[in-house]
C-alpha cells in the first residue's frame, strides 16, 4: 500500500479511537466553592518534548481545549509531542490528541500532581508550540498564596508581617492577572515575579493568607503591580525611578529599621570577567566607570562602562541583573578600582520599590498592624477587599 495512504488510514483511525470512546466525565465534588474567581496561571517549563505526571490517588483525568468531558488516567501519565504524518499533536499514554492543548487534573482537586520531583494543586497543562511543549499550572488564587508565601517570607517570622506579604502578593498576582506576561502564563516561578514550586504549606503562612483572605491594594487603575524587596537599606524607592516605567505607583518612604540597619555588602569584581560580561573589547587597564545620576534614595540611575569610546550605557538593575542579584545586592552602591579588579560596595538587598519585608518585621514587632505596615510602605495605594 502506498505509505501516504497508510499514514492517512492511521490518522482517520486514531481519530475514530477518539470519537467512539465514551468516557465518563470527571466525577463530581462535593468542596467548598471558591468564591473568588481568579486563576493564576505560573510556567513550569518550557521547550520540552515530554513530561511525567503522577499522583497518589490513582485519579488523573485529561481533556483537551475543545472537549467538555475528561477522560481518565490512571496513576500516572505521560504526555509527547508526536508526529502523525506531517502534523505534530501531543499523545498521552500513547494515545493522540487532535487539541494543542491539554488539562490534566487529579480529583478531587484538593489533591496534587506531580511533577519534576514536586507536587502542585490545581491543574497541569500542556501547550504545543512550535518551539516544543510549555508546561503551566493553573489553581485557585488563594491557594497560590498558600504555596508561594513560605518562599517569599519566613513563617516563623511575626504575624502581622506574614499578612502584609500576603497582602502584597495576592495584590501582585492579580494585576499580573490583568497584565499577563504571556497568552499561556500570568508569572513566572523564581524571582523574576514570585518564588513559586508547588505545594508549601505551612500552618502560620494559612492562617495569614486566611485572615487577609481577598485583601488588596489597589489605585485607580485597579490592583498596583506591588513590588516588594528584602532590605531597603534606609529608604525605598520609586519603580519609575528603577525601571524608567511610563507610571509611578510606589512613593519612596522611610524605613525605620533600614535606617538603623542598612546591610552594608562589598564585592569584588575582575575586570576582565565584567567586559567580557558586557561584550566589550576594551582595555581593561584602561576602564572607566561613570554613574550617569542618582535618585534621591541614593541609588544609582546609570552607568556607562568601557573605554577610548567602546563603552556601554545601561541601567543599575541591568548591572545587577547581568553580574548576579545575589553578588551586586541592590543598586545603592558605589565602587573603587585597582589594577586588575573593580570592589562594589553598597547598602539593601533588592531592588528598593515598594515593602521592605526586614521592615514590615521591625513594624509588626513594634506592635503595627499588617493595615499599618501597608500603609507605610504602599502609602499611594487603598487596601480593598475582593468581592465573594
Amino acid at each position: 500500500m502506498n505509505p501516504k495512504i497508510t499514514t492517512v488510514l492511521l490518522f482517520f483511525a486514531f481519530l475514530l479511537q477518539l470519537n467512539t470512546y465514551a468516557a465518563p466525565t470527571k466525577p463530581s465534588e462535593d468542596e467548598e466553592p471558591n468564591h473568588f474567581s481568579t486563576v493564576i496561571r505560573v510556567v513550569l517549563d518550557n521547550r520540552v518534548r515530554s513530561a511525567q505526571l503522577s499522583t497518589l490517588r490513582r485519579l488523573l483525568y485529561v481533556r483537551g481545549d475543545h472537549s467538555k468531558s475528561w477522560k481518565p488516567l490512571g496513576a500516572e501519565a505521560s504526555v509527547k509531542e508526536i508526529s502523525i504524518g506531517k502534523e505534530r499533536v501531543l499523545a498521552v499514554n500513547g494515545t493522540p490528541f487532535l487539541s494543542r492543548h491539554l488539562a490534566i487534573e487529579s480529583t478531587p482537586t484538593s489533591s496534587s500532581i506531580q511533577y519534576k520531583s514536586k507536587n502542585y494543586r490545581g491543574t497541569i497543562q500542556f501547550h504545543l508550540m512550535d518551539w516544543g511543549i510549555t508546561v503551566t499550572n493553573s489553581l485557585p488564587l488563594e491557594n497560590y498564596l498558600e504555596d508561594m508565601l513560605a518562599s517569599e517570607m519566613a513563617p516563623s517570622w511575626e504575624m502581622e508581617a506574614l499578612k502584609a506579604q500576603a497582602v502584597a502578593s495576592r495584590t501582585y498576582a492579580l494585576y499580573m492577572a490583568e497584565h499577563p506576561k504571556n497568552a499561556l502564563y500570568d508569572l513566572e516561578p523564581g524571582t523574576q515575579d514570585q518564588v513559586y514550586g508547588g505545594v508549601n504549606e505551612n500552618n502560620r503562612v494559612n492562617s495569614a493568607v486566611a485572615a487577609t483572605r481577598g485583601e488588596y491594594l489597589s489605585s485607580i487603575r485597579g490592583p498596583i503591580k506591588a513590588y516588594y524587596h528584602s532590605r531597603c537599606g534606609g529608604k525605598t524607592e520609586t519603580d519609575g525611578s528603577v525601571w524608567k516605567s511610563g507610571h509611578e505607583s510606589h512613593r519612596r518612604v522611610v524605613c525605620p529599621y533600614c535606617q538603623q540597619n542598612p546591610f552594608p555588602w562589598r564585592v569584588q569584581v575582575e575586570k576582565a570577567e565584567l567586559l567580557r560580561l558586557l561584550g566589550l573589547n576594551s582595555v581593561f587597564s584602561q576602564l572607566r566607570i561613570v554613574a550617569l545620576g542618582k535618585s534621591p534614595s541614593g541609588r544609582i540611575d546609570k552607568l556607562k562602562i568601557g573605554a577610548d569610546g567602546n563603552e556601554k550605557t545601561l541601567l543599575s538593575d541591568q548591572l545587577r541583573r547581568l553580574l548576579g542579584y545575589d553578588k551586586i545586592k541592590s543598586t545603592r552602591f558605589d565602587w573603587t578600582m585597582d589594577d586588575h579588579s573593580v570592589v562594589f560596595e553598597g547598602f539593601g538587598s533588592g531592588h528598593g520599590v515598594g515593602m521592605c519585608q526586614w521592615g514590615a518585621q521591625y513594624l509588626a514587632k513594634k506592635g503595627k498592624t499588617h493595615r499599618e505596615i501597608l500603609a507605610h510602605y504602599y502609602p499611594a495605594a487603598t487596601l480593598k477587599t475582593l468581592k465573594n
